[in-house]
């Protein structure tokens, strides 16, 4: 089937909201995957497609928004008009009036493009990593955030994205151009956001009387060593610091009952 065809079919049907309740949501991801690959798929037309059926896409149901998220990567000006999507600018006061429903939905589409981000800026179209590529991507969103009053906000959701980025390939376990940017004066906040989802990578998980909390902390003391003997002294901190969190979480775990109420 032509490409074309099943472009046209999903876009006439968001123009029509009596159809979309009854859409069988597992037929529409496996359609969008299939135009992702299709080298003939217009690029455009991918973006308005992802941008309208994004509420399906998610990286947990093997189904990611690749064109939205490359379009991310690779275009700051993208990257900081999503961020102003969803965020309020710290030049501006707080706005009285409510938003109307197609600013919400914006917001929405917006912040979770961003919340399932892990195409890092710099990586190439086979999968590698262009660390010139990144620095370059960073400096102009730095440039346009700083702007329009989103500096911080934009960084902190870099960092989120940041530990989904390939290793270095000389073996440290963070590419040597991320680790560089983190460690940069002005970075606490992408510091933050990195460290934040280094967190929440480890996702649900069960009692271990602190055993797993240990060796997570122990893993996270070997990256801060590493950083800190390559020269990145203020990421390694931060990592340290999570190991430390660890750390706690696995005192009181050692002491805590698991069958106790509260």
């Amino acid at each position: 089937m032509p490409p074309g065809i099943a472009v046209r079919t999903l876009l006439h049907i968001l123009t029509k909201p009596e159809h979309q309740k009854d859409l069988d949501q597992h037929a529409v991801r496996e359609i969008i995957e299939w135009l992702q690959a299709n080298p003939d798929t217009d690029e455009n037309e991918l973006f308005k497609i992802e941008w309208g059926y994004l509420p399906l896409l998610d990286h947990q149901v093997g189904r990611a928004p690749r064109g939205l998220e490359r379009r991310l990567a690779r275009d700051p000006a993208f990257f900081c008009e999503i961020i102003r999507l969803v965020f309020r600018s710290d030049k501006e006061d707080r706005k009285e009036s409510q938003p109307s429903e197609q600013e919400q939905k914006l917001a929405r589409n917006a912040y979770h493009l961003l919340d399932g981000w892990r195409t890092a800026p710099g990586t190439t179209a086979d999968g590698k990593f262009n660390g010139e590529a990144f620095s370059k991507w960073l400096g102009e969103v730095k440039r346009q955030s700083k702007e329009s009053g989103h500096f911080r906000i934009a960084l902190d959701a870099i960092g989120k994205m940041l530990p989904h980025a390939p290793p270095s390939p000389d073996g440290l376990w963070i590419d040597r151009s991320i680790a560089e940017e983190l460690n940069a004066r002005d970075a606490a906040e992408m510091r933050s956001g990195f460290t934040c989802e280094l967190f929440n990578m480890r996702g649900t998980h069960g009692f271990s009387a602190g055993k797993e909390e240990r060796e997570i902390a122990g893993a996270f003391f070997k990256k801060a060593e590493a950083l800190e003997e390559n020269g990145y002294a203020r990421i390694a901190t931060a990592v340290r610091d999570l190991g430390k969190q660890y750390e706690r979480d696995a005192e009181r775990e050692e002491k805590s009952d698991p069958f106790e109420d509260g």
